[in-house]
């Protein structure tokens, strides 16, 4: 690429990049508290989701692992689109705020493309090298294929279900990405409506709590993985910020555990 090229398509781009990152990131606490629910809530600890909208933890008070791993999330998104600028893909959006008014739920997708006279809406995920090839596996083909994360195929359906009007036939694509290892792997996602009706419904409850001022029952501790055949511990209340509060104990997650060895010891 010559200087010229990069100063005309890639540095135009970078500028506004770099512009709304500042925005937010300098813009008054208040501001960037939640005013709605966000599509990537989904599946998330509902309760959780409430408690975290009545006023929960700030970026400022983040633990400083979770906004490097956000950070570090973002830059890999930013390479990803400089890749496709680079290589002729037409760049229809990134960051495009959607709203759902009758869910309250906004979300924003990486980035909107045109390949091959194909409308996608592309949605980078990075993940430890551990998370990435545990969710590999192959198929009958005896080709390599990465299993999605089921909130993640529930934030692209409502991607795809709120950019339809504007790009008929649009379809989806989750780019999975070791954050140790680089390695990449794409997983196709078109709408489907049992997808969409899981997540309306999700909201739909959430958002009723909200208006009503009730709280929402919070996730069990421990689930059934049918993957493993085992009793294990629920992601769900392990990554709520408040689940102790629910089991009204601190150390409810070494208890979990211990529930969870016993079950499967009694299953055997």
């Amino acid at each position: 690429m010559t200087k010229e090229q990069f100063q005309e398509k890639i540095l135009p781009f970078l500028k506004q990049y770099a512009e709304e990152e500042y925005l937010y990131l300098t813009a008054p606490e208040q501001d960037r508290k939640r005013k709605s629910w966000y599509a990537s809530d989904f599946q998330k600890c509902p309760r959780g989701l409430y408690y975290d909208r009545l006023g929960g933890y700030t970026k400022k008070q983040l633990p400083e692992f979770v906004k490097n791993v956000g950070h570090e999330g973002k830059m890999k998104e930013l390479e990803i689109i400089v890749k496709h600028i680079l290589n002729g893909t037409e760049i229809l959006s990134t960051q495009e705020r959607l709203y759902d008014d009758q869910l309250d739920v906004s979300g924003r997708p990486d980035m909107v493309i045109k390949e091959n006279g194909t409308v996608l809406v592309e949605e980078v995920k990075t993940k430890s090298s551990r998370a990435f090839w545990y969710n590999v596996y192959q198929d009958e083909n005896g080709m390599k294929q990465f299993r999605p994360y089921p909130h993640e195929v529930g934030q692209l359906t409502y991607y795809i279900e709120k950019m339809n009007k504007k790009y008929e036939g649009i379809q989806g694509r989750l780019r999975y990405k070791s954050r140790d290892d680089g390695t990449e792997m794409l997983v196709p996602i078109t709408f489907d409506q049992y997808k969409w009706q899981e997540f309306f419904l999700f909201f739909q409850n959430l958002n009723n709590c909200w208006k009503e001022k009730v709280l929402p029952q919070p996730t069990e501790s421990i689930l059934f993985n049918p993957q493993t055949n085992k009793f294990e511990l629920n992601f769900q209340a392990s990554y709520c910020d408040y689940h102790h509060l629910c089991m009204n104990d601190m150390n409810w997650e070494s208890k979990a555990k211990k529930e969870a060895y016993l079950k499967n010891v009694s299953t055997r």
